[in-house]
């Protein structure tokens, strides 16, 4: 808290509120997760039933990292080879 105390405009409470809103919104669920399950960040796939008692793959979820960061991470060639066909979609 002694750093924002030479700021005047800058209220001690309000400082508190924004990291206890962070931690409510962000933060909490992800400690819930690594406490219950580990660090694992395991990918699962989302499958869905239709009416007719079909199943329907609609891709994958991670609940505790972003696929923008296992995608950044593992599959960089392959998105950028993707984004250049998709560029060349765009400029046809």
């Amino acid at each position: 808290m002694n750093t924002f105390k030479p700021a005047p405009l800058v209220d001690a409470y309000d400082i508190y509120q924004h990291l206890m809103d962070y931690w409510a919104e962000t933060m909490q669920d992800d400690c819930y997760l690594i406490a219950l399950d580990g660090w694992v960040a395991k990918p699962s796939r989302i499958i869905e039933t239709d009416k007719k008692g079909r199943s329907k793959d609609k891709g994958w979820v991670c609940d505790l990292l972003p696929k923008s960061l296992i995608v950044a991470s593992y599959f960089a060639t392959e998105q950028a080879a993707i984004e250049a066909k998709q560029a060349e979609l765009e400029a046809a």
